[in-house]
């Protein structure tokens, strides 16, 4: 079965999609959709649909204009706030490896003091005179260094927002 081009057949649609069928559409249509078999079933496919679209739109909640702006300049000031922070936290980021690695390559490289330190217990109760000025100056960077990285979070935490 082959359907032919209806020449009326976008007036049925334009007729059913407007909520004007049968009702409020000339008797001219009617009596051609009586005669068109397919202008017929276009008008059985498209009714339940119309109707359908007619129950939803009737359903729907559409905010106020104002609302609809009001959130729109809220939505694209946040994203200009992001936007503008990225290259701040992509520096605190940057900063926070440089930290982790300068905590890392301090540790590599007191190693083996710590491990001449802690090798026996016996070392750790005796007090050498003369390494007391090497053994303050390790504690020294140790010192820094945990500095270094309490004030590098402290940094951190005070510009985080979240």
């Amino acid at each position: 079965m082959t359907f032919a081009d209806c020449p009326r057949e976008q007036d049925v649609v334009d007729a059913v999609t407007t909520d004007q069928w049968p009702d409020r559409c000339d008797s001219e249509l009617q009596a051609h959709v009586a005669e068109c078999a397919g202008c017929r079933d276009l008008v059985a496919i498209l009714a339940p649909l119309g109707e359908s679209w007619t129950d939803t739109r009737a359903d729907a909640h559409v905010p106020a204009s104002g609302m609809v702006w009001w959130r729109a300049q809220m939505r694209a000031r946040q994203e200009a706030a992001r936007a503008a922070a990225r290259p701040i936290t992509i520096v605190q980021g940057i900063a926070g490896l440089i930290g982790a690695a300068l905590v890392g390559v301090c540790l590599v490289a007191m190693a083996p003091w710590l491990a001449s330190s802690f090798a026996s217990s016996r070392e750790l109760l005796t007090v050498d005179v003369t390494g007391v000025a090497t053994t303050v100056g390790g504690w020294l960077v140790v010192g820094a260094v945990a500095l270094i990285a309490i004030m590098s979070l402290a940094v951190y935490l005070v510009v985080a927002e979240d």
